[in-house]
């Protein structure tokens, strides 16, 4: 009989040593996968953050290269303008200047750009 009690006991000993084992398999697999899976939502988040970040400096450049567009613009504008003035060109400065429009929006364009990449002017 103690032969017996004594495998009983041996067979309880390695089934609690076995459920143990298995236990800390299992407890290191979820640890694992909860580790793997906050790494993959890191990545994609900073993946997320930086092509945000890439779009609006590239926004800002075009805006910037637009700015300058409208600026060279003008600057023909007023050109122009001088060149037609010294013969008393008839709409200059008045509400029919077919560039007053023209010059305002492109000057708008710039206050615009300025304020948005932050030159404040």
């Amino acid at each position: 009989m103690t032969s017996t009690t004594q495998g009983f006991e041996q067979m309880g000993w390695m089934m609690q040593e076995e459920l143990a084992r298995t236990t800390q398999r299992t407890a290191f697999a979820a640890y694992n996968y909860a580790v793997r899976t906050q790494e993959v939502n890191i990545r994609s988040a900073q993946g997320l953050i930086q092509a945000w970040i890439d779009g609006l400096r590239l926004q800002t450049e075009l805006s910037e290269e637009m700015r300058n567009l409208f600026e060279t613009a003008d600057e023909q504008a007023d050109t122009f303008q001088r060149f037609f003035g010294q013969w008393g060109f008839p709409f200059a400065g008045t509400s029919l200047d077919p560039f007053s429009f023209w010059r305002e929006g492109m000057r708008l364009m710039g206050t615009t750009t300025r304020e948005a990449t932050g030159n404040g002017g």
